[in-house]
Parts: structure tokens; sequence; C-alpha cells
């Protein structure tokens, strides 16, 4: 089983800010988008030996990430739309293997419209003091893995 540690979020990777602009002018996110995201990650977690692969967007909606256990990100969520957040959660995926330990992966899009993949290895659950939960949330970073973010961008940034 591969496991993966978070990179930095800063870390440009994609086109130039001309490119970008470009970006600002068609549709970053949409129906179609989603759709080769999907099929990319089922044939991707079948090459990783880590299938299925499932989408967990709706359940994924308001768990705060806390990026590399200091800070909690500006996040929102939108399947089809911008937001005014540091980063738009446009889909998450993950890959469980047991009850408490999964790959999760949130495919995003920084204010600026680049893309992103945030990486998270598990949830972190915060208990009251009378052992009900307080909050769950995610400890993420950005994944290391060149190829889902040359996948991602490649979908971001195709004309569909």
């Amino acid at each position: 089983m591969t496991t993966e540690s978070p990179a930095d979020p800063t870390s440009p990777n994609m086109p130039s800010s001309s490119s970008q602009e470009s970006l600002q002018s068609s549709t970053p996110w949409n129906p179609e988008k989603r759709k080769q995201l999907a099929t990319f990650m089922d044939a991707w977690g079948q090459e990783m030996g880590q299938y299925p692969y499932e989408d967990v967007t709706d359940i994924s909606v308001g768990l705060p990430i806390i990026y590399q256990a200091r800070d909690v990100l500006d996040v929102g969520y939108s399947e089809d739309k911008p937001t005014n957040h540091e980063y738009t959660i446009v889909a998450t995926y993950q890959y469980r293997w047991n009850i408490k330990a999964y790959h999760r992966y949130h495919f995003a899009l920084k204010r600026d419209g680049s893309p992103v993949v945030l990486y998270s290895g598990s949830a972190v659950i915060v208990y009251n003091s009378d052992n009900t939960v307080n909050s769950p949330y995610n400890v993420m970073g950005e994944t290391e893995n060149q190829d889902l973010k040359d996948a991602f961008a490649k979908i971001v940034y195709s004309e569909n």
C-alpha cells in the first residue's frame, strides 16, 4: 500500500499567469470535467492497487481542513463555480482500507484559479470531555503525487 505525506501548497506546478488569465475567461469546473476526474480516479485507483476510489464530496462538505496541523484553511465547496474562499473544493475522493485508515484527496481551485490537490491520510476526531464527538476535521497538505497533480491540472485547464 502506498503512503504519502503532504507537501506545501504554495509551490506552483502549472501554467504561467498568462495561461491562468485565459482560464479565468473559461469555466474552470463543470459537470464534464467532474466526469473526467471520476474516470481518471477509477483508472488511477486500479493502477495504484487502491480500488475503488469513491466520490465523497457530499459527506466532506463542511469538514474543517487544518493545513499541516497548523492553520485552518479558508475553504469553500462548489461543484460548478468559484467561491470567495482561498480554496474552492470541487471534488473529494477517498480510498478506505479500514474504518480509520484511508487516502482522501480534495481537488480544489485556489482563489487565482490554479488547481491544487490536498491530501489526508485520515480524519482527526475531537472529543468533548464527556467522550462525545465535537468535530471531525482533516489534517491536510498538498499531495506529493505528481501524476495526480498533473492529471487534475490537465482537466482544469482543458477546454471542456
